[in-house]
């Protein structure tokens, strides 16, 4: 059982392989939609691309 575990695993591992310029790209973004998911709770009323030029 575990070796077919191991197996499973292994065989996504080598299919989730991401590369670093894809994965700083992904948290930016997660972070960016972050903040402005909370803006809005707030009662801001920038857009995402305004909120994303006031961060950067």
């Amino acid at each position: 059982m575990f070796k077919e575990v191991d197996r499973k695993k292994s065989l996504l591992d080598s299919k989730r392989t991401l590369s670093q310029h894809t994965l700083k790209s992904i948290r930016e973004n997660l972070v960016l939609e972050g903040i402005y998911n909370s803006n809005v709770i707030e009662g801001n009323t920038l857009h995402l691309v305004k909120t994303k030029v006031v961060i950067e």
